[in-house]
């Protein structure tokens, strides 16, 4: 009992200090410390006391390495665990930037869906509308966002094609390897579910059609510089070392992942972020600020049936039910030494957001961070 105690006390001081040592770190280092932030409450002791221990203890393991961002209905909890880059031992800090992997299709969606308010895109539309030499009928936009095209995976394809992997291959070399190549499609379009990054490239290439803008430029024009999302963006180069404060991707065994041609192709993956700007943009969609609460809610209707695992899919988010009937829409990814998990419960203004930069150990279990939160 005196140790439960004891290690309370320390974790209040802990919390207490924790964002005044924070912006103080910030001035340091000659960051901008003048954005408006809300003012957060902090958890009950207790339970950001069980939030610390539960990703300190798999730290400790070595099945986590990252930061986390967790937030209910007003409360907040912050924090990183392990190294940005494991050879020279540099210490994770909340403005480190992580590839978001399959976690970056929420952001492509609202990216569509934000066309789509505006009148410029159609969710019926066919992709032929703007692409018309593309080879498949039948496949609209809606069946894109949804995986319901029946598309393959284009990652399949360009390994044979790509001969250069000194050279990144972007969206429009993609598309034009699919069009020549005319890959034998999965399925008829709309007869079944099937997760397929293809999906999301032609998204983001639809967008660029649409805009007149690179996909980069769209999502910093529309999404990130409206939002104060300082650290974000869309990356479509070759070396990610280069760009500021990013946590670097490895392997199971603790090695770098070099940069990859396929990081050029975007918009099913490509974003890299911090877990505090992932937050802005969650905050902004669930006030209505970044597209209508309707063109919100849209997303997030199941659009296939629910699974045995009570598991659908709606227009860029995972949908599913957890046992006690609590809806949660969510969307995780794993790419190149990243995991990445984006996590919100809309009924009960919960969010959490947890970024990796390591492959080792196996991946967090969505219910399990879920039930964390909703402990009381």
């Amino acid at each position: 009992m005196r140790k439960q105690v004891a290690v309370i006390l320390l974790l209040t001081v802990f919390l207490t200090g924790c964002k005044e040592n924070i912006e103080k770190e910030k001035k340091l280092k000659g960051e901008d410390t003048s954005r408006s932030e809300p003012n957060y409450r902090a958890f009950s002791v207790p339970l950001a006391a069980s939030f610390h221990h539960y990703f300190e203890s798999l730290h400790k393991a070595g099945r986590f390495n990252g930061n986390v961002l967790i937030y209910r209905d007003g409360q907040l909890f912050k924090e990183s665990y392990g190294y940005s880059n494991f050879r020279n031992r540099d210490s994770l800090k909340l403005n480190h930037k992580f590839q978001l992997a399959s976690a970056s299709k929420p952001f492509t969606a609202t990216a569509v869906m934000q066309l789509v308010q505006r009148g410029k895109i159609n969710l019926s539309d066919s992709i032929q509308k703007y692409f018309p030499n593309f080879p498949y009928d039948g496949i609209t936009v809606r069946r894109l966002l949804n995986h319901r095209s029946g598309l393959g995976n284009y990652m399949y394809i360009t390994d044979s094609l790509w001969q250069n992997r000194e050279i990144p291959m972007c969206n429009e070399n993609a598309l034009d390897s699919f069009i020549k190549e005319e890959p034998a499609i999965y399925y008829p379009p709309n007869s079944r579910f099937d997760y397929c990054n293809t999906n999301y490239f032609l998204l983001s290439a639809i967008v660029e059609k649409v805009s007149g803008l690179s996909f980069e430029s769209y999502m910093a024009k529309y999404i990130f510089d409206p939002l104060e999302m300082k650290n974000s963006l869309v990356y479509s180069n070759m070396d990610y070392r280069d760009l500021d404060s990013v946590a670097v991707g490895h392997n199971a065994y603790g090695s770098p992942k070099a940069d990859f041609y396929l990081n050029g192709v975007v918009g099913d993956k490509g974003l890299f972020t911090t877990v505090e700007d992932m937050f802005r943009f969650e905050r902004a969609l669930t006030n209505g600020k970044v597209l209508l609460p309707a063109y919100r809610d849209l997303m997030e209707v199941p659009n296939s049936k629910l699974n045995r695992k009570h598991k659908s899919y709606g227009l860029g988010w995972r949908i599913k039910y957890v046992k006690n009937g609590e809806k949660v829409v969510y969307h995780n990814g794993w790419w190149r030494g990243y995991r990445t998990y984006f996590i919100r419960v809309p009924a009960r203004d919960i969010v959490i957001i947890a970024l990796t930069n390591s492959m080792r150990g196996s991946f967090l279990k969505t219910n399990e961070l879920v039930g964390l939160v909703l402990e009381e």
